[in-house]
């Protein structure tokens, strides 16, 4: 907002008319030409922005907030695939390598979100018990923290399909690498780019 008004423009000038044309600029992602923007991610910044203005209102900064009544693009909502258990199979059968076994086997099995699993580490596998625990993270020289989307932590059990995959590719897993799914030089990357944010600040 501050690249498209200007620093020093006036909220109490900004109205209706200026509110839609900020979001229809909203095209591309920031410093690229060639990404454009989803319209889910459209809306987000049109949710945003209400809220900002919003709280100006309450605090008696304006009378009346731009984006109140924004048309937001409606994002397109897709139906869920349901993956058969037979065509699971056959994507096991087609994985390149044993710690992609892993990745399809925790995907289809546990539910966990994305990030879930590409935060999962050794130590949240109870071999034992037969369940994984998705759980906040703090930053260590070793890892940068991570925040589950609810922030609370829970378990979640496997079949024994699954766990004897992980054991089997924890034998073959990257030395002194923590995360169940990541390569050692993804991982190295991480942590390299974990070090420098973390001296800069951020």
């Amino acid at each position: 907002m501050l690249g498209y008004f200007g620093e020093k423009r006036l909220i109490s000038t900004i109205g209706p008319r200026e509110a839609d044309g900020f979001l229809a600029a909203q095209i591309y992602r920031k410093g690229s030409t060639d990404r454009k923007l989803s319209d889910w991610a459209r809306a987000q910044i049109a949710n945003h922005c209400k809220t900002i203005f919003k709280v100006a209102v309450r605090w008696q900064w304006i009378a009346k907030n731009p984006f109140a009544d924004v048309r937001k693009p409606k994002p397109i909502v897709k139906k869920w695939h349901r993956l058969a258990v037979d065509d699971y199979y056959k994507l096991l059968d087609a994985a390149p390598t044993l710690r992609w076994k892993c990745f399809y086997a925790l995907a289809y099995t546990s539910g966990a979100r994305f990030g879930e699993l590409f935060n999962l580490t050794w130590a949240d596998i109870d071999f034992e018990q037969g369940h994984i625990y998705i759980q906040n993270k703090e930053g260590s020289d070793l890892m940068p923290p991570f925040l589950i989307k609810d922030h609370e932590k829970r378990f979640i059990q496997l079949p024994n399909h699954t766990m004897e995959l992980l054991a089997k590719y924890q034998n073959e897993a990257p030395e002194g690498v923590p995360y169940v799914l990541l390569t050692r030089k993804r991982n190295e990357r991480i942590v390299s780019k974990w070090h420098k944010f973390r001296n800069e600040g951020k």
